[in-house]
């Protein structure tokens, strides 16, 4: 089964405040729901406006618990005090005002994602918010309407669902899943990498997603770490499908991110589905090396390594995922995994058998990683972010853009079962200190001309050593960089 999902409550009651009034609960010595302690909350407040519960301390993972009438919470919690949350709105109506931000958890060239509080529900999602004139600048108005139209029609337990759409003067609006885990790469520069069983968990349910999305003929072309969520149980969800494309016939445009991008996208040979192959061989090779495969600072020798097929596999590596590794980062398409029969070629490999399949759909199987519940599972330099809240007074104007789902049933297909055994393996570690000064930049080019750089983690030293050279300037120089190579 999956993870227990539960806040350990020291004390046999606990506080909650709501408005002037403050009221102690007593807790069960058996397990409850958080519908139970909201229930609670309102019965002896008299006060059915109440819609919420949340921790004075913003805590994600136990703040989206409570949220979840359905959620199961332990007996046992360290936290003796809530807030309640008070009913402002009415309704589902499309627009800013209906939802309270709460952080900044992500941003990128034109767009900053935020966790928010549904004002009529209590629901938190989390909301991508994008800038419409440097869309149109960029012209990147057709990407945009792209992914919209991508993600309306997706429904799976491992990819992200997008729950309504709208539009303000100045930007477009999508309302998405919030996923209180943060990204997979948090999680993976914490451990500095993961044992094989922990990657083989991660690596299972995203290509269950991959499956999904290529039997939709769809194409992520992005699929890498930060791309990558843990929900409040600590399962995947694939985001950010401003990079997807439906699939007619070979691709040529050139995008993604630098790290991930296959041999025949650099060699612009034209592609199809065998660049999510590509890039599934390497986040399964930086789950479990710490770095993607053929790495280096220097974006030409990074590109170079790919397309010689000059990858370093770590001693460590068992040989059973050696060869799963090589297989789908192989240079010839005709030869990869995964070109002839898709997903089922890596299903049916060795490093795969004793997958249950079934369970891994149903969210059966422990996570790897339990999201962190008394600290924040997303990186300092978002949620130090100041929150614009002349944003959410924006009005929504009516247009294509804008739809509203109320509920959605995720994807609840059966995948045949596996069996076999599972290879035991044993933790490694390796010092931070060796791994490379990653430069994590998000490039996409529509007719010859490279897009801005849209992510950017950590900046190569040779750069940011430079005086007087700020965050603008470096990005500027990494995609005049980028423009001489090609």
């Amino acid at each position: 089964m999956g993870q227990k999902l539960g806040i350990d409550l020291g004390r046999n009651y606990i506080k909650v405040h709501a408005n002037s009034t403050e009221i102690a609960i007593g807790i069960p010595n058996h397990p409850f729901t958080s519908g139970w302690l909201l229930s609670e909350t309102q019965r002896i407040t008299q006060n059915n406006d109440i819609i919420g519960l949340r921790t004075k301390k913003g805590l994600e993972v136990i703040d989206t618990i409570l949220a979840c009438p359905e959620k199961s919470i332990s007996s046992k919690i360290s936290i003796t005090s809530l807030e309640a949350v008070i009913k402002q709105k009415d309704g589902n109506i499309l627009s800013l005002e209906m939802y309270q931000p709460i952080k900044v958890i992500g941003n990128g060239g034109f767009c900053k994602v935020y966790m928010v509080l549904n004002k009529a529900t209590g629901g938190i999602f989390a909301m991508k918010v994008m800038d419409k004139e440097f869309i149109a600048v960029k012209n990147k108005t057709e990407q945009v309407l792209t992914e919209l139209r991508i993600m309306e029609g997706l429904e799976h337990p491992f990819i992200t669902t997008l729950h309504s759409a709208f539009q303000t003067p100045n930007n477009y609006v999508m309302i998405l899943d919030f996923c209180p885990g943060g990204e997979l790469f948090f999680h993976l520069q914490r451990h500095t990498r993961f044992s094989e069983d922990t990657a083989r968990f991660y690596f299972a349910e995203l290509c269950l997603a991959v499956d999904y999305l290529h039997k939709m003929n769809i194409i992520h072309r992005d699929i890498k770490p930060e791309n990558i969520l843990l929900d409040i149980e600590g399962h995947i969800k694939l985001i950010d499908f401003g990079s997807a494309t439906e699939d007619k016939g070979l691709n040529m445009t050139f995008c993604g991110s630098p790290e991930y991008i296959s041999p025949e996208m650099l060699k612009r040979d034209g592609y199809g589905k065998s660049v999510d192959f590509y890039s599934l061989g390497a986040m399964l090779y930086e789950m479990l090396v710490g770095r993607p495969p053929g790495y280096s600072e220097s974006i030409e020798k990074m590109y170079k390594n790919k397309i010689s097929g000059n990858i370093e596999m770590p001693a460590f590596l068992s040989l059973n995922v050696r060869n799963l590794i090589k297989g789908l980062i192989e240079c010839d398409i005709t030869l990869r995994i995964g070109s002839q029969n898709g997903i089922k070629e890596i299903k049916e490999h060795p490093w795969m058998q004793g997958i249950n399949w079934r369970d891994i759909l149903q969210k059966k199987v422990f996570p790897g990683i339990n999201p962190n519940l008394n600290s924040s599972n997303f990186e300092d330099e978002y949620t130090n972010q100041a929150i614009n809240h002349s944003l959410f007074r924006e009005p929504t104007i009516a247009s294509e853009f804008s739809f509203s789902i109320l509920s959605k049933t995720p994807g609840c297909s059966i995948y045949e079962q596996s069996t076999g055994v599972v290879e035991e393996e044993g933790e490694y570690s390796m010092p931070i200190s060796s791994l490379p000064t990653r430069k994590k930049i998000k490039i996409v080019e529509q007719n010859n001309q490279i897009g801005p750089a849209v992510k950017l983690v950590k900046v190569c030293p040779k750069i940011k050593q430079k005086k007087g050279v700020g965050e603008s300037k470096m990005k500027a120089m990494l995609r005049e960089k980028f423009k001489n190579m090609q």
